[in-house]
């Protein structure tokens, strides 16, 4: 495929390092960042064929035929926005705000052919979990407020407002012929000049976009897995801050609902809509994920990072840090 800088702004070399990839994410959100492994911006992350874009139309379009160079978790701060993607092989493994959609255990992994949609309605984090060796065939096309405005008119307006304002509502298909030949186009448009192979380009998103929100809008539509509604979400977004600005300190389930002026109850159902787990689980999660960054890059003892953790007893730390990453502590202190 020869995409060119001009259209896409991004690569068509045969490995793509951390730094091309970040200054390309910023089309996608903001804060991009490799979590792990340690890499520097100059080491090559992935090899293939990368590109991200905003097209003339608004439409965001992230088309990639790669593969992993290595074990990497990636964040994205995303949204709000209406995402449609096709994957056409290979498995797609990530999660928004921890709450796993395609591919939380990689048996289950969005596999060929398939098509789904995500609705954002406010910013959310976007985690990426990346598999060496793996390979991805993949087009992505993400539309804003003003798109979603004009899409919900008509006779398929109220299935899609159902839809487009519940935040983390899912639904996946079985892509048709049609869906498929226009992703494999993106992957390989013709060698035309800049200007055409732009608006070849341009033109397949915009009927990707037509076509998945006529299957979504539709009689024969997917199922969908509603979200949360807008306030519960930011609710629940609230508490999730508050966790993450005060993992050095002792929280419970009350103090965190009083802070943000919800009843216990309603936060754990709100959290667990939003996020798939407990406010008390994902804590715990959080401060071992705090504990394992102090290991790899403070050379923190594992009794020090024990007690970042919440836990008392370096014994129990270790089973807890075990059953969440598979590796024993001692195996990644500095």
């Amino acid at each position: 495929m020869a995409i060119t800088t001009d259209v896409s702004r991004g690569c068509e070399r045969p490995q793509v390092s951390c730094a091309e990839i970040s200054r390309q994410m910023h089309h996608a959100g903001t804060d991009h960042t490799f979590i792990r492994p340690d890499l520097e911006p100059s080491d090559n992350a992935i090899e293939g064929r990368f590109l991200l874009c905003r097209l003339k139309s608004g439409i965001v379009l992230h088309a990639t035929e790669i593969r992993d160079l290595h074990e990497m978790t990636t964040q994205l701060v995303a949204g709000p926005d209406l995402t449609f993607f096709v994957v056409l092989d290979g498995l797609v493994d990530f999660s928004i705000d921890n709450r796993q959609f395609l591919a939380a255990d990689r048996r289950n992994a969005l596999r060929n052919a398939d098509c789904s949609a995500l609705m954002l309605t406010e910013h959310a984090v976007m985690t990426r979990r990346a598999h060496k060796g793996d390979r991805t065939r993949k087009v992505t096309v993400s539309v804003d407020g003003d798109w979603l405005a004009e899409m919900a008119d008509g006779s398929n307006g109220q299935r899609l407002r159902q839809f487009t304002t519940s935040h983390l509502s899912h639904a996946t298909w079985r892509a048709s012929p049609r869906l498929l030949a226009l992703a494999e186009q993106i992957l390989n448009p013709p060698d035309h000049c800049t200007v055409l192979r732009d608006m070849y380009i341009e033109s397949r998103s915009i009927e990707m976009i037509a076509e998945a929100v006529s299957t979504l809008g539709g009689e024969d539509a997917p199922a969908i897995t509603t979200g949360l509604a807008t306030r519960d979400a930011r609710k629940a977004r609230a508490a999730r801050d508050y966790i993450e600005a005060n993992l050095d300190k002792v929280l419970s389930l009350p103090e965190i609902a009083r802070e943000i002026g919800v009843s216990p109850t309603s936060l754990q159902r709100r959290f667990k809509a939003a996020y798939g787990t407990t406010v008390v689980d994902f804590l715990r999660a959080r401060k071992l994920d705090k504990a394992r960054d102090a290991l790899e890059r403070d050379g923190l003892s594992i009794g020090e990072a024990a007690f970042l953790a919440g836990y008392s007893n370096p014994a129990n730390f270790t089973t807890a840090f075990r059953r969440a990453f598979g590796i024993l502590p001692k195996a990644i202190k500095r």
